[in-house]
């Protein structure tokens, strides 16, 4: 419940809207003015609102580390991307991070002008290590995409989140694992 406040979970603004009627409703009938339910709804949407803006959730904490490794993937910033992946980063066949950037930098290669997004963000795992969920796609210039649902299996050291592994999956199916060459 803590994470869907203090990321602004619309069913937290509907709890505090429909204790807010509540509050009004019972003041109503024991013959006192309404307004308090307007009051109470006022203080704790502003409250779920300020919680929302002034703390962050290890799911947004994760997905940031992502979306900047995904920028920098765009930007060929290879350096950037080793900033989210962990020493002990491991895959059955890309192998160690430094490979992974290896392969990053292949396709990169092979198509100069690729823009890579990621969005829907889902923890599947909460126990260590983590693993966070997200949709994948790379183009190129034409608009040729290449997607994926990537389940990444997050790690936090000394205080950032680290990628330690990863695994890819059918966008449409996530029961069908894709092999990376």
């Amino acid at each position: 419940m803590f994470n869907a406040v203090a990321e602004g979970h619309w069913s937290v603004y509907a709890i505090a809207l429909v204790m807010g009627l509540i509050v009004g409703l019972i003041a109503k009938l024991k013959g006192r003015e309404p307004w308090w339910g307007v009051l109470v709804t006022v203080v704790l949407l502003g409250l779920c609102f300020a919680l929302s803006k002034s703390l962050e959730t290890p799911r947004e904490q994760m997905a940031e580390v992502i979306k900047n490794m995904a920028d920098a993937g765009s930007k060929g910033d290879f350096p950037r991307i080793m900033e989210g992946v962990s020493p002990q980063f491991r895959h059955p066949t890309i192998g160690s991070g430094a490979d992974m950037v290896e392969y990053i930098k292949s396709w990169k290669g092979r198509i100069p002008n690729m823009r890579v997004a990621v969005w829907e963000f889902e923890i599947t795992k909460t126990t260590p290590p983590h693993e966070l969920e997200f949709m994948f796609k790379a183009e190129d210039q034409t608009g040729r995409p290449y997607m994926a649902r990537i389940r990444a299996i997050m790690l936090l050291d000394k205080g950032k989140w680290k990628m330690t592994g990863l695994r890819m999956y059918n966008p449409i199916n996530s029961r069908d694992e894709i092999v990376v060459p």
